[in-house]
């Protein structure tokens, strides 16, 4: 049940507001290879920040709704 955060560094200006705008810390900016990872996606919080302020749409948020935390409304919308 982790959420999957996926990031086109073809797309990445390397601009860093994922990491800037994560206010849980999924993003760390690798300083090898000068791109964001989502190094920690099980922390996500679904709020999608990363995914709207990103200015290239290089990032996109793929929720797991199959936890049976979610409220089963939340379910039937996302099959």
């Amino acid at each position: 049940m982790v959420h999957s955060i996926i990031v086109d560094v073809n797309l990445c200006n390397k601009c860093k507001i994922c990491v800037d705008v994560c206010f849980v810390n999924v993003f760390k900016w690798d300083e090898a290879n000068n791109v964001p990872v989502a190094a920690y996606p099980e922390d996500c919080q679904i709020c999608c920040l990363c995914e709207l302020q990103c200015p290239t749409k290089a990032i996109t948020v793929v929720p797991d709704w199959s936890c049976r935390h979610y409220p089963k409304v939340l379910k039937a919308h996302r099959r």
